[in-house]
């Protein structure tokens, strides 16, 4: 645990479920769940490209507030991953905090970023080497939304 360092994995973990409602996809109402005491609607939504690196992305969304409370995503590049959000503040749509938890044993380093000599091949296909989950916590604060910007700038153009 640091409070001055941080990393996160390659593949930009957040961005998947972003680019994947970029693109053609089905998205097929699942049920019902609870999660931290709370009922949340549950939606599964699947790239049609047969090339994307995601393969599914499962949804908890409050039905009250239509805010995201946890995404689990399931690449072919970086295995199953989930974030969890946090909202304190009704005036601002953003989370004030996420947990992303991913599967270490999936995750690309640098070698040398952990210490290994470049020429040490059986640490340099995988130098984690280890099974389990690691996690980020990301908190927000003091943010303004859209502070002097015009709300001109964000109309589309045609």
């Amino acid at each position: 645990v640091s409070d001055q360092f941080f990393l996160l994995p390659k593949n930009n973990m957040g961005l998947s479920l972003n680019s994947l409602l970029q693109s053609k996809f089905t998205a097929i109402y699942s049920g019902t769940d609870t999660l931290k005491g709370k009922y949340y609607e549950t939606v599964k939504v699947i790239p049609e490209a047969t090339d994307s690196d995601v393969v599914i992305a499962i949804l908890w969304i409050n039905p009250s507030t239509y805010e995201i409370q946890k995404t689990e995503i399931t690449s072919k590049s970086a295995g199953t991953y989930t974030v969890d959000f946090w909202y304190n503040n009704a005036s601002k749509p953003l989370p004030s905090m996420m947990e992303i938890t991913f599967d270490v044993g999936k995750l690309t380093l640098p070698v040398k970023f952990l210490g290994y000599d470049d020429t040490d091949q059986e640490n340099k296909k995988n130098p984690l080497r280890k099974e389990g989950q690691g996690s980020i916590m990301l908190r927000f604060s003091d943010y303004d939304i859209n502070k002097g910007i015009d709300d001109s700038f964000f109309e589309k153009e045609e």
